[in-house]
């Protein structure tokens, strides 16, 4: 299989083979740097399935995707598209980051937090919750801005934020 091929065509509204590329890459982990590759093609179309499918890989083995946290980050930073930052949002905190990775993915989020996109906002918001499971300093910095949330006009990250909300309490 081809991954970026089997990404490509169609256009950003659509997931076309994205679940087969996740399925042949759970069964064949080798193709996983082909998989992170892809997030650096030309195609938005395919950069924005291969960080979907990137995430769906996380989910089930983020250990695997450990080694290519770097090339996650650099492909997040790297590129303005939305629907590539949002799948870094809920990759990244899974990950075993070095420091610097770790801090450089805190600010990627941070810097999410002024998208236009509510549904990267949202993402970066969770994300930045998790990473704070395991940091009191960055639950200071975290907690104010899901209390702000929790008065959005926007229901679906009000409601996010009550959800994160609940999640802080418990950490406390």
């Amino acid at each position: 299989m081809k991954i970026a091929e089997s990404l490509s065509g169609g256009d950003r509204r659509s997931v076309g083979r994205t679940q087969e590329v996740v399925d042949h890459v759970l069964q064949n982990r080798a193709a996983l740097a082909e998989l992170v590759a892809a997030l650096a093609v030309d195609d938005a179309v395919v950069r924005m399935r291969a960080a979907d499918a990137l995430e769906k890989v996380s989910a089930q083995q983020p250990r695997w995707v450990d080694g290519f946290a770097q090339d996650i980050l650099d492909a997040a930073l790297g590129c303005e598209q939305q629907e590539v930052r949002w799948h870094a949002a809920q990759t990244l905190p899974r990950l075993q980051l070095e420091a610097g990775q770790r801090a450089a993915a805190v600010e990627l989020l941070f810097a999410c937090l002024e998208s236009d996109s509510r549904i990267l906002r949202a993402f970066a918001l969770t994300g930045l919750v998790d990473f704070a499971e395991s940091d009191a300093a960055l639950r200071a910095r975290v907690a104010p801005l899901v209390e702000a949330a929790l008065a959005s006009d926007v229901p679906s990250m009000a409601a996010r934020a009550r959800k994160l909300a609940k999640r802080l309490q418990r950490m406390t």
